[in-house]
């Protein structure tokens, strides 16, 4: 899966026959339970996951991992 140890957004829409519908363009699927929701927003500005301020020469690269586990109720 694309993204798959990484962060990437899908859309959701609500339909009032269904309710919220959801879907990955990145992936060409609907969202399984894998897919987890860490934030809601109309758009990347509302749902950054950090900012920043970077300053220096030389060339920067940003590398995101993600790893989820489960935990004992």
């Amino acid at each position: 899966m694309i993204g798959g140890d990484a962060s990437h957004a899908w859309v959701a829409v609500w339909c009032p026959a269904l309710g919220w519908v959801e879907f990955d363009a990145t992936n060409n699927l609907m969202p399984p339970d894998e897919h987890i929701a860490l934030a809601w927003g109309r758009d990347y500005g509302d749902v950054s996951p950090t900012t920043a301020i970077v300053g220096g020469a030389g060339a920067h690269q940003v590398e995101v991992a993600v790893s989820v586990e489960p935990i004992a109720a």
